[in-house]
């Protein structure tokens, strides 16, 4: 060997064995991952879409087995370029990719199934992708088919996103902004990032990383004494544009169109006066601007004032968070961060209601086939059939039975389309 390739060499291999040796020590320090945890190891970053579902999944998530495509979608492989077959892609969120359950039950798979038993014979047979991926809005969506599901031809789409719009977290990126204004990031950093998010050792120092932060940052991912955030992640005039834009992009191409109205089964804030709610907001408003004078125990005083006139305003419970956080009180910040999110879910709920009109609008303005699931679950849970994962713990994704009544209405719009009515094949008299 070149002495002068000796050296370096040796000083490589030294540092390879030490990071193989970190990596096995980590392997037995980390924990067991947490929701976050779990979610991020089945996502990968992306510059453009925020994130994206990792390609060629197999693994158990939510406590069902999931497998991911070489495009990351739930769905068994297929060819980019299609044949004659009739090609449906269904753009969505959780609901759609099926969280919490098994491969064969999201909807899409199902309405595949309905399509091929029930249909009459149609030239090159039928094809259902789903293209849900975790965590999306309708500006991820519109994103997802400029970018790719248009190249994929599709005959049908449809489309079902409130749920993530509604929200002001993400899980990647979570800085308060809404979705619209983040740029675009270095394709070389997400890919180190990505790649070291496999590594134990890397989840390890996160670890300790995040056992360092303030409460706030810990719970909403925002530090410091950051004011309140009540920006949407997609407000609902950019809602109402992204379904448009997709639409628009999609009648260009001879693409049908089918909006899918998904509930959001959070329960609503009862609404308190609209005086009540200026007054309280005009409380916090005064406390937090004159925190230095008063000091975190009176300001906590004025929020509790605040608090008891309008329960619901997770505003009061934030900056109680970070007043308790100020005094060293880390058990009590910790719970009322947690309550913030509890009283923005309620929110998001009831703005909920607002976007899924929103879409109503949209169908009837485009005249495109709308399927209301939102009436649909609300009779039949009204007859005493549950149709999400579980009432306690996760009321926002449909079972394998919700699943089914949303493949029905589907299939119910899709059987009389233009483009199946064009492929049935002629029957022989």
């Amino acid at each position: 060997m070149n002495s002068r390739l000796k050296g370096p060499l040796v000083g490589l291999t030294f540092f390879c064995v030490l990071m193989v040796m970190a990596e096995v020590a980590a392997g037995l320090l980390v924990g067991p991952p947490d929701r976050l945890d779990r979610i991020h190891a089945v996502l990968r970053e992306d510059g453009d879409l925020f994130w994206r579902q990792r390609a060629g999944l197999d693994q158990d998530f939510e406590g069902e087995p999931i497998r991911t495509n070489r495009f990351g979608y739930r769905a068994e492989e297929f060819e980019a370029n299609k044949g004659r077959q009739l090609r449906v892609v269904c753009l969505g969120a959780s609901p759609t990719f099926g969280w919490g359950v098994a491969q064969e039950e999201p909807y899409a798979a199902q309405l595949e199934g309905l399509m091929k038993v029930y249909l009459p014979p149609m030239t090159g047979g039928v094809e259902v992708i789903n293209a849900g991926q975790i965590g999306y809005s309708s500006y991820q969506g519109r994103r997802l088919f400029e970018e790719e599901i248009i190249r994929l031809r599709p005959d049908i789409i449809t489309i079902s996103y409130v749920i993530n719009d509604v929200d002001k977290y993400r899980f990647f990126r979570n800085d308060g902004r809404p979705d619209r204004d983040l740029k675009p990031v270095n394709l070389v950093l997400i890919e180190i990032q990505n790649w070291l998010k496999q590594s134990n050792f890397y989840r390890v120092f996160a670890g300790w990383v995040r056992q360092g932060q303030s409460m706030s940052l810990q719970t909403l991912g925002v530090s410091g004494r950051a004011p309140y955030n009540s920006t949407r992640r997609v407000s609902i005039n950019e809602y109402r544009k992204n379904l448009n834009r997709i639409i628009d992009l999609a009648r260009e191409r001879g693409i049908e169109v089918v909006l899918i109205k998904m509930p959001v089964n959070l329960p609503e804030a009862r609404q308190v006066s609209f005086e009540r709610q200026q007054q309280a907001d005009t409380i916090i408003n005064d406390a937090m601007r004159n925190y230095d004078q008063l000091g975190a125990r009176r300001v906590i005083d004025k929020l509790v004032e605040a608090r008891d006139l309008d329960p619901h305003t997770p505003k009061a419970y934030y900056y109680l968070g970070q007043a308790y956080q100020d005094l060293g009180q880390a058990d009590k910040a910790r719970e009322h961060f947690a309550t913030t999110v509890i009283k923005e879910l309620h929110l998001c709920a009831w703005a909920a209601r607002s976007y899924n009109d929103t879409m109503q609008r949209v169908a009837e303005s485009y005249q495109v086939p709308i399927v209301d699931v939102v009436t649909a679950f609300q009779t039949i849970q009204a007859a005493g059939e549950y149709l999400f994962l579980d009432p306690d713990h996760d009321t926002i994704h449909p079972n394998r039975r919700g699943h089914e009544v949303i493949a029905g209405l589907v299939f119910d719009t899709l059987k009389t389309s233009p483009s199946v009515k064009r492929r049935r094949v002629p029957q022989s008299l």
